[in-house]
């Protein structure tokens, strides 16, 4: 049961100290998911992936720069924010790097931005 307000109307310095505690908590809630460009974080990627441009065919048949190539079973593709991308919805050419497994298949591949797509090529 929560103690009833003075008869005035105006709240207790102690529920004054709440509210602007709440409000300062959902203040840094919403800010701590925007970030500036300056601030996005730079992904790294191992050593052992390929750079190249996909077209998906029908899953898990696929093309990487016009060579045919299959997704392993389980495969993820990210996208920039490394959400995974469902491979049915890219319906246009993508730049991205993709790891290889020991059968020849695709296991992972990371849809690139412009700035990563230029950063890979020039290694």
């Amino acid at each position: 049961m929560t103690p009833p307000l003075p008869s005035s109307g105006v709240p207790t310095p102690v529920a004054r100290s709440l509210l602007a505690a709440m409000l300062l908590a959902t203040i840094v809630a919403c800010l701590a998911g925007w970030q500036t460009p300056a601030a996005a974080q730079v992904r790294e990627f191992p050593q052992n992936t390929k750079v190249g441009v996909l077209q998906m065919g029908v899953y898990p048949l696929a093309a990487i720069d016009g060579k045919e190539v299959r997704f392993a079973p389980g495969a993820r593709i990210l996208n920039q924010g490394n959400a995974v991308v469902i491979p049915s919805t890219l319906t246009e050419r993508v730049r991205i790097r993709y790891r290889i497994d020991e059968l020849g298949q695709v296991s992972l591949a990371w849809i690139l931005t412009d700035e990563e797509f230029a950063r890979s090529r020039r290694r």
